[in-house]
């Protein structure tokens, strides 16, 4: 009914009796037309962790928002479309404009790094941020789209995109590998060291992959000898189980010694390890001539001829464990050197 007047109806009974219904009476009362209004309307953008608030005229008695809020305000933090029915104190509605909130479809933003982040000592790494962001803020303060880092570091950053959004990064923790450092040793209680001299060095730890003496040896095991005096360096690089590189160097002074008789260096005889299940090394500044191994008992189980050189091997693999002598003539003669050794 949308006029006024006087309203009734005439209904038939089973007896087929006309019965007439009460009247009702309608006015039209001059209520004016409720107004629903947002304040703002439209098209919207909605960052990511960004909120919306929407609010209706006031001084409706109700409001039923498209999200089925019932307040007069609504804040929102989802993509969608937005209305609110008013109504007002007569029973009347009226609906609002529409507002379309829109959220960008930017990927978030990831710290891209090559080749891990875990990194060997002394070495440096180049990081970078996502390309399609036009801005971006490092927590260390850099603005560069490309870092260079060289020590152990937590880094992330914001991220502005075309429409002005902000966004976080994920979050990486840079560090190092851990390694103990090299250390050159030398195998003899000495403190003096002569021309000609064989000085045997090793390198501890001894959990290396990789060894790279300076003489171009690559086992634990090295030695130096000089025929002129003076201070000489001698350096081991190694590579670790994480392909990490380190370096050590050790200083031998070389001095000219009391005994040098007529070019003839003093005759020295190194025999290592002294404990070993595997090879005996020998060596000589002389040169080796003959070797002799006896076992305890005095018999004599091993022999051989070096003819001169200065470095000779034994293999230990195949003897029994216990105590061996050896007998080692050096080419200048006289009375052998006597070694003993231990077979584990």
């Amino acid at each position: 009914v949308d006029t006024a007047g006087s309203f009734w109806f005439t209904a038939i009974d089973s007896n087929f009796c006309n019965i007439k219904s009460d009247t009702l009476n309608v006015i039209l009362a001059n209520y004016p037309n409720p107004v629903a209004a947002l304040d703002t309307a439209g098209t919207f953008l909605l960052c990511p962790a960004d909120t919306i608030v929407f609010q209706a005229d006031s001084g409706f008695s109700g409001y039923l928002w498209s999200d089925g809020s019932s307040s007069q305000e609504i804040s929102i933090s989802t993509p969608g479309v937005y209305y609110v029915i008013v109504s007002d104190s007569n029973g009347c509605t009226a609906i609002s404009d529409t507002a379309i909130v829109n959220s960008p479809s930017t990927i978030p933003p990831k710290v891209l790094l090559p080749n891990g982040n875990s990194l060997c000592k002394n070495d440096s790494v180049i990081i970078f941020a996502d390309s399609s962001f036009s801005s971006v803020l490092w927590n260390n303060g850099s603005t560069e789209h490309e870092l260079h880092a060289d020590t152990p570091q937590t880094l992330f950053y914001t991220a502005i995109d075309s429409f002005g959004c902000s966004y976080s990064s994920d979050t990486i923790h840079l560090s190092w590998f851990p390694i103990q450092d090299p250390a050159i040793s030398i195998l003899l209680t000495d403190s003096i060291y002569c021309m000609a001299q064989i000085i045997p060095l090793e390198i501890n730890p001894q959990n290396y992959i990789s060894y790279n003496w300076q003489n171009g040896d690559t086992t634990v095991l090295s030695s130096f000898s000089s025929s002129i005096p003076g201070d000489f360096w001698q350096t081991i690089s190694v590579i670790d189980s994480n392909n990490c590189q380190e370096k050590d160097s050790i200083l031998i002074t070389i001095e000219i010694c009391q005994g040098m008789i007529a070019n003839r260096a003093i005759d020295q005889v190194i025999v290592y390890p002294a404990i070993t299940d595997q090879i005996i090394n020998i060596s000589s500044n002389i040169g080796i001539k003959d070797i002799i191994m006896m076992d305890e008992s005095g018999k004599t189980i091993f022999k051989k001829k070096c003819n001169s050189n200065r470095n000779a091997t034994i293999n230990m693999e195949r003897y029994s464990n216990g105590i061996y002598i050896l007998k080692i003539f050096t080419k200048w003669g006289g009375p052998p050197e006597i070694k003993k050794i231990v077979k584990k």
